[in-house]
């Protein structure tokens, strides 16, 4: 019984490498590192890198850190009994929003994930730090309606937007794709 267990493992790993060397051998990609880019985009047009600068710039108010967080901002009624402090956020973070509309217009993107074996070791890096710039987006949309300035809300919405398309079109595993279709 053992014999036959052995013989029949030995036979299947013979089938499953010749299957594995025809995919390769036809250039698809078959193992973890063979869906990595192979292409490396230089920083000035990946737009990861700008968003990683957005990300350093953004500032969270010292006087909310006690009372609130980002996702209160996120609703219409606190923006609009809260709209002085709402615009204190904004203009705080004016840097980091003029770097979310640098990153909307440049095309490539590289998150600098790579995958590897075993698949269950690639750490995903500042998913957290991307919702909360996306936050931040959708915020300054909500505020800048509120207050008549459809045009510059529907930009900060295509800010939010392009974050999130990034993300998908950029990253390469289906977390990252999730996270996009959360923002």
């Amino acid at each position: 019984l053992i014999g036959l267990y052995i013989w029949v493992n030995v036979k299947t790993e013979r089938k499953l490498q010749a299957l594995i060397d025809g995919y390769r051998a036809a250039g698809q990609p078959v193992y973890p590192q063979d869906f990595n880019p192979v292409e490396l985009i230089p920083d000035e047009l990946n737009a990861a890198r700008v968003y990683e600068d957005a990300a350093a710039a953004y500032i969270w108010p010292a006087k909310f850190s006690s009372k609130w967080n980002i996702d209160d901002f996120r609703r219409v009624d606190f923006i609009s009994e809260h709209a002085d402090e709402t615009a204190h956020l904004i203009n705080t973070n004016a840097e980091t929003l003029a770097l979310l509309r640098r990153a909307r217009d440049l095309d490539a993107v590289d998150w600098g994930i790579r995958l590897t074996s075993p698949i269950v070791n690639v750490l995903l890096p500042n998913l957290s730090t991307r919702r909360a710039l996306s936050k931040l987006a959708t915020t300054t949309a909500v505020y800048r309606a509120l207050d008549g300035r459809c045009t510059e809300s529907l930009e900060s919405v295509q800010d939010a937007m392009a974050l999130a398309s990034k993300m998908q079109d950029g990253g390469i595993t289906l977390v990252e794709s999730l996270v996009a279709i959360s923002i």
